[in-house]
């Protein structure tokens, strides 16, 4: 949560002209990246253009769980009330989503990845060229050589 908190501060003070930052958010739909995307949505230095998602954030997996406490968080959104999404879900899987995004917006694309890098890895193998329209890219990034946050089998 500091390391999301920090990068938060940092669009704050991103460039001098105070220019919005054209944002696409990939998630894996944890608590945490919930609030941060609510922060996000009440600053006027990103123009947030996609949420997208990969993994399987708190969801309920078939092949391991969180632990009770984390899962309840999760289910109630911790009591945060969020705001109403105005947009409806794109037909698009979020792989090829980004690759249309990325492709087509008219500025290049800074990406804020809160989750394994699963999409956007995916993305730059299928469509490689989309990276000379990405501006920057964030990473929060997670445990490397522990053991994960499911118990039980995971698929690898």
């Amino acid at each position: 949560m500091v390391l999301l908190s920090t990068l938060l501060i940092s669009f704050s003070y991103a460039n001098e002209e105070r220019e919005r930052i054209p944002l696409i958010i990939d998630s894996d739909g944890g608590l945490d990246d919930m609030i941060g995307i609510f922060y996000l949505l009440n600053t006027d230095r990103v123009d947030l253009l996609a949420i997208t998602t990969t993994s399987n954030g708190m969801s309920h997996y078939r092949y391991g769980t969180y632990p009770r406490s984390w899962r309840e968080k999760a289910d109630t959104v911790n009591s945060i009330k969020l705001p109403f999404n105005i947009e409806d879900p794109k037909g698009l899987d979020s792989v090829d989503f980004l690759i249309e995004t990325i492709k087509t917006y008219e500025k290049k694309i800074t990406i804020l990845c809160t989750g394994p890098l699963t999409n956007l890895a995916s993305a730059l193998i299928k469509e490689p060229r989309i990276k000379k329209n990405i501006e920057r890219i964030y990473v929060i990034g997670g445990a490397i050589n522990v053991r994960g946050n499911l118990i039980g089998k995971h698929n690898g």
